[in-house]
C-alpha cells in the first residue's frame, strides 16, 4: 500500500473530532456534482485540501463556465449594488477568487480601497487613527455587518501604525492600536520581564506569531 492509500484509508480530519473519508470528497464532486467550495464547507475541511484529493484522485475537474457571471450582472452587484467579493461568491457557491477571475475577464476595475470606508459609520465622523493612542480603542458599526474592509489598515500602514480589528458583536467592531510588531519591540518586553504570553497579549497577537519572529531573527 502506497503512502497515500494509507492516509486516505485512515481518514481527512474535520473540525473538532469527527471524522470524514478522504473518498467522500470524490464523490462529493463526481456523484453529488458540488463545487470544492461547496464540499470544504460541508465538510468542514480547507478548500485547498479539497482541491488536493481531487488532484491525486486524478477527478476531471468540471469548467468554471457553471460558475459563470455576465459583465452586466457583475456590474450591477459589485458595482451597482456594492456587493462585496465574498458575497456575491457565497450567491453563486464559488470561491472569492473565481469572482475576483471574472471581474478581470470582464475588465471590471475593482473598488478602490478607500471606498470601503463609506461602509463605515462612526460617532464621531471620520475616523482619524492618529489620534488613537497605543493600548487604547475605539468602535466602529458596519452598514452591512461585515468587516470594515482595507481602508483603516491602510490608513495605520500610512501613519506608520499598527491597529488591530476584531468583532465585538454582530454589526460592531474594535479598532485597537497596538505596539508595532517587530523583533525589537518584542525583545523589549522580554528583557523588560513580559513572558510571551504577556507579549502576545499587548501585540492582540498569538503565541505562535510571536515566537516566529523570535526564531526568525536568530536564524
Amino acid at each position: 500500500m502506497d503512502w497515500y492509500s494509507l492516509f486516505t484509508s485512515r481518514v481527512c480530519m474535520k473540525k473538532g473530532s469527527f471524522k470524514v473519508p478522504a473518498e467522500e470528497i470524490g464523490r462529493l464532486y463526481r456523484e453529488e456534482k458540488l463545487s470544492g467550495y461547496k464540499i470544504s464547507k460541508r465538510l468542514g475541511v480547507s478548500i485547498c485540501s479539497v482541491y488536493w484529493h481531487l488532484r491525486y484522485q486524478k477527478v476531471q475537474f468540471r469548467s468554471l463556465s457553471i460558475y459563470d457571471i455576465s459583465a452586466a450582472q457583475l456590474t450591477k452587484l459589485y458595482l451597482e449594488d456594492g456587493l462585496t467579493i465574498k458575497k456575491i461568491a457565497d450567491g453563486i457557491g464559488c470561491v472569492p477568487n473565481t469572482v475576483r477571475g471574472h471581474l478581470i475577464r470582464h475588465g471590471i476595475n475593482r473598488r478602490p480601497a478607500c471606498r470601503a470606508s463609506n461602509r463605515i459609520i462612526s460617532p464621531q465622523g471620520r475616523i482619524d487613527l492618529s489620534t488613537l493612542e497605543i493600548g487604547s480603542w475605539i468602535k466602529i458599526t458596519t452598514v452591512d455587518n461585515e468587516h470594515p474592509g482595507s481602508s483603516l489598515p491602510y490608513q495605520a500602514e500610512k501613519l506608520g501604525i499598527r491597529i488591530v480589528i476584531r468583532r465585538f458583536n454582530k454589526s460592531t467592531f474594535i479598532v485597537i492600536r497596538t505596539p508595532l510588531l517587530n523583533y525589537e519591540q518584542i525583545r523589549q518586553m522580554i528583557d523588560s520581564g513580559l513572558s510571551i504570553g504577556d507579549a502576545a497579549r499587548e501585540f492582540r497577537s498569538t503565541h505562535g506569531t510571536i515566537n516566529r519572529i523570535l526564531l526568525s531573527h536568530h536564524n
